[in-house]
């Protein structure tokens, strides 16, 4: 029989025989750190290259709502691995916004980060019983540990491993997935969509597998597929990860020199799923510190940085994670959405307008034709220079009269990789407008601030850079 402390001693053996587990729940090594630091030195021109753009765009909203908008740069040109120290720039990015769509890539992380923390969980425990693992038995184990963290609701069996995840034939766990195509995922979504009254037909996204969910939740923006990611992950979760990461803090330290005084807890947030289900009114009650809202899709664009910025620095996870989350949020070589998908950056879309044309063509690397496992395409092997365009939009709508309504609440994060010419950049861009008072004509007018912001800033990026800005002649 084996007692307490022998299991302990044993727990700490293969524990110390196993690879360091990346990331912030089970193996923690503490919170994401994308390297910034105060400093004049590191941020000073890129701040001064920020207030030099932001200036004029705000030059037309009244100083009252100016505290609306929120603005955050990284500079990875230079240090695309994190270290030295890359150049960060913010203004207003420490206030605790409304994201809405913007808020899933908390999910998208937390699905890879849960699988990760399997995957390190079923090693552990098969070297401990000498013998293969179960999904049911893992299910159980990793609530049990998750339960320690006040990251899991056992009674309600969340998260939902059992039918999110599965031990592939490998030994391997991964995602559950019936492999769909782009276009079969496209007309999934469509006809999910209400349209004057008629009810969209959800049927087909609610009986779509984890990995086809996460998919339409990342590229499409699809909100029932992100309702049903957030309720098998479960609120208590999520909260746990985006503490533990540090994406959402009780006090963030001073990074900018627009920080003068107390930053107050803030940071990624969600609170509310995409089908109406606020946490603590369903049966997953609430844990006491977590903010009521709203805002309850919510974010700072500096806690936005730092997990794009992760991203890009491929510190997150693991290559092959990252991967997948770079295809899941990627765009064309023009900031556009792929054929058959739903989203474009506006802010990529900005440094591709004349004269600059910024591109940023990635190839993608998971195949979803029926035939092809995605297994078997594999990932490309880096590095971190190669060309990038991943981004994610928040938007909401609001009827200020009856027939008219209008887009509002907007956000956007660019990761971009771009070559210009000989040179390389690299950076992350936040804007996050929560100015719902001056509507203006028309919706796209709505994105103006972000299309130029783009321009403005990749002209910046570029000077920082001796790359020559092109002149409209």
């Amino acid at each position: 029989m084996v007692n307490s402390s022998m299991l302990d001693s044993m727990t700490k053996l293969v524990t110390a025989s196993l690879p360091a587990a990346p990331g912030p729940m089970l193996g923690e090594h503490g919170r994401l750190d994308p390297g910034f630091k105060f400093g004049f030195e590191i941020n000073g021109k890129l701040q001064k290259d920020l207030d030099d753009v932001v200036g004029p765009l705000l030059s037309n909203i009244s100083a009252a709502k100016k505290d609306k908008y929120a603005f955050a740069v990284v500079d990875l040109t230079e240090h695309p691995g994190g270290a030295p120290s890359p150049a960060y720039a913010g203004v207003g990015d420490t206030r605790f916004m409304f994201i809405a769509s913007l808020a899933k890539i908390l999910p998208l992380y937390a699905a890879y980060q849960l699988r990760s923390d399997l995957r390190y969980l079923k090693v552990e425990l098969e070297l401990l019983n000498s013998g293969p693992v179960d999904i049911n038995r893992l299910a159980v184990q990793a609530r049990l540990r998750y339960d320690s963290m006040r990251a899991s609701s056992i009674n309600l069996g969340l998260p939902k491993i059992e039918t999110f995840f599965e031990i592939k034939s490998n030994g391997v766990v991964d995602f559950t997935s019936e492999i769909k195509s782009d276009s079969e995922l496209d007309t999934f979504h469509q006809l999910s969509l209400d349209r004057p009254g008629v009810r969209g037909d959800r049927t087909q996204i609610e009986a779509r597998k984890a990995r086809e969910l996460l998919r339409l939740m990342a590229g499409w923006s699809d909100n029932i597929a992100a309702s049903l990611v957030i309720r098998a992950l479960g609120f208590k979760y999520l909260w746990s990860l985006t503490n533990r990461s540090g994406l959402y803090r009780s006090g963030w330290n001073r990074l900018t020199g627009h920080d003068t005084g107390p930053l107050g807890s803030r940071g990624l947030f969600i609170g509310r799923d995409y089908g109406g289900l606020n946490w603590g009114n369903g049966s997953e009650r609430r844990i006491p510190n977590a903010p009521i809202g709203p805002p309850t899709q919510a974010g700072t664009a500096r806690s936005v940085a730092y997990l794009l910025t992760m991203l890009a620095q491929e510190r997150l996870l693991n290559h092959v994670d990252h991967c997948g989350m770079y295809e899941m949020l990627r765009k064309n070589q023009n900031f556009d959405f792929l054929p058959s998908r739903g989203e474009n950056s506006p802010i990529g879309i900005g440094t591709h307008l004349d004269p600059l044309k910024w591109d940023a063509t990635q190839l993608g690397w998971e195949s979803y034709d029926e035939s092809v496992p995605p297994a078997s395409v594999p990932p490309p092997p880096g590095p971190l220079t190669a060309s990038l365009a991943v981004s994610k939009i928040g938007m909401a709508w609001v009827k200020p009269r009856p027939t008219d309504p209008l887009i509002t609440d907007l956000s956007n994060v660019l990761l971009v990789r771009t070559h210009q010419g000989a040179v390389y950049i690299s950076a992350v861009l936040v804007v996050i407008d929560n100015n719902t008072d001056d509507y203006p004509a028309a919706d796209d007018d709505r994105w103006d601030v972000f299309f130029q912001f783009g321009q403005e800033m990749a002209k910046k990026l570029m000077e920082r850079h001796g790359v020559p800005v092109p002149v409209v002649p």
